[in-house]
């Protein structure tokens, strides 16, 4: 909240947060599917496993939902 009345930056903003915990959720998808998987960051996609891709995202309990795009 400090930031939000000081307009500053956050101390871990959104692209930080999302970079710092990319690895130990790919970490874990590979543990899910036992698979050694290739990483495309540009795409954020798996180039070698299209199961592993589906465990990118998931579905929320209603009624929470993403915004159409």
């Amino acid at each position: 909240l400090d930031c939000v009345r000081s307009r500053q930056k956050c101390n871990c903003d959104i692209e930080t947060g999302h970079r710092s915990t990319s690895a130990t959720l790919l970490a874990n998808i590979a543990h899910q599917t036992k698979a050694l998987l290739e990483w495309d960051a540009r795409t954020e996609r798996f180039t070698n496993h299209e199961e592993a891709n589906r465990w990118l995202n998931y579905s929320y309990r209603p009624p929470w939902r993403l915004p159409e795009a």
